[in-house]
């Protein structure tokens, strides 16, 4: 007979006619998360014994992962760095960021896979990035973290940034200069 409980119950009873063998009996429908206790019995003509009892923990439910698209930092003329944060809800998760100038992001997109990629099925709140470079100055971006695990997919919130204005080397005109005398001038530009 084996006993196994979450609180306190028993299950069937289990006939083993040998001097010595390995027990095992499947158990299914058990919760997420919890923990369960069991032992062996065993009983004979000569009495029962009972073994150590014994725990084990369910492993916890997968569901789809949990993502937070954040702010980007580092925003120069041609580059950016895109953050996100994710939590992988216990499946091992893949993370990308899609990225373009349509703010719904419906066209003209690139996917870019996130550094931290992939993450271990226990990641919580992980912080994700990707770092940009070879945009166009003074343009808007729009982008979003988007992650997959065997339950599912989530995409993040879309958020923008504008990169800054390009520099360029300022213009000048020499002029002539004018008032000259002997000891002065003025140099016009």
């Amino acid at each position: 007979q084996c006993d196994w409980s979450s609180d306190v119950c028993s299950s069937d009873l289990l006939a083993l006619n040998a001097s010595s063998a390995s027990v095992t009996y499947s158990l299914s429908g058990l919760a997420a998360s919890t923990t369960y206790y069991y032992r062996v019995i065993a009983t004979n003509s000569a009495g029962t014994t009972n073994g150590l009892i014994v725990s084990f923990t369910t492993s916890a439910a997968v569901s789809a992962p949990t993502v937070t698209t954040g702010a980007a930092s580092g925003v120069t003329v041609s580059a950016a760095t895109l953050n996100g944060t994710v939590s992988a809800n216990n499946a091992a998760t893949t993370v990308t960021f899609k990225y373009g100038t349509v703010a719904d992001l419906s066209s003209g997109t690139t996917t870019v896979t996130a550094a931290e990629s992939p993450l271990a099925l226990n990641a919580s709140s992980a912080s994700v990035t990707y770092s940009l470079s070879g945009l166009a100055a003074s343009t808007t971006y729009y982008y979003q973290v988007i992650a997959t695990n065997s339950a599912g997919t989530t995409n993040g919130l879309i958020v923008s940034f504008t990169t800054s204005a390009a520099v360029s080397a300022p213009t000048v005109t020499t002029g002539a200069a004018s008032g000259v005398t002997v000891s002065a001038a003025t140099l016009n530009g």
